[in-house]
């Protein structure tokens, strides 16, 4: 990789002679000032690495796919507009700490008219809290957990009551970030 990453800022530089020419003195070498345009090009990829390892992970996701869901099913928000650090997982619904740290989790779900919806946040496969929405006109449960999470640890929203839709299309989200 290293091979690939000095290759690749060779040729950018043979690319851009001309600037780094017309940043050498007489003083110095054409083979000096390369060198030095590598050097600190280098220091810019791995400063660039550093900061991508200290992003924090967040995720939000919509439920866009209407479905009825019943028993016990995982609610899969199928529209994923952030998932940074790709902890959230949309083929099983499941967000997944990809960091320890405290994290706060939140979710909306918005009901259809005269229909309550029962659900509950689990956290590896243990209730941590219960939201629920009334049998209203599209009213909606909004929810927000704080929880310490270690690294592998996985959260989702489950469904627990009979069969109900409800209200999709940018309506009912899960998300969450490390604090």
């Amino acid at each position: 990789m290293f091979c690939t990453i000095v290759a690749l800022a060779m040729f950018f530089l043979c690319e851009n002679h001309t600037m780094a020419e017309a940043q050498c003195t007489a003083a110095k070498g054409k083979t000096t000032c390369i060198t030095e345009d590598l050097l600190e090009m280098l220091m810019n990829i791995k400063d660039q690495r550093a900061q991508v390892s200290t992003m924090r992970p967040v995720f939000f996701v919509f439920l866009k796919s209407s479905s009825t869901y019943s028993g016990s099913m995982v609610y899969k928000f199928d529209d994923v507009r952030t998932n940074i650090g790709n902890g959230y997982n949309p083929d099983t619904g499941v967000f997944t700490a990809p960091k320890k740290g405290i994290y706060q989790i939140n979710c909306v779900i918005s009901g259809l008219p005269n229909i309550d919806v029962y659900y509950q946040v689990m956290r590896n496969d243990a209730v941590f809290g219960h939201g629920t929405t009334s049998k209203g006109l599209y009213d909606s449960s909004t929810n927000v957990w704080i929880v310490e999470l270690v690294k592998g640890d996985r959260v989702y929203i489950q469904h627990r009551n009979g069969a109900r839709k409800f209200h999709t299309n940018l309506h009912s989200y899960f998300g969450g970030y490390l604090l």
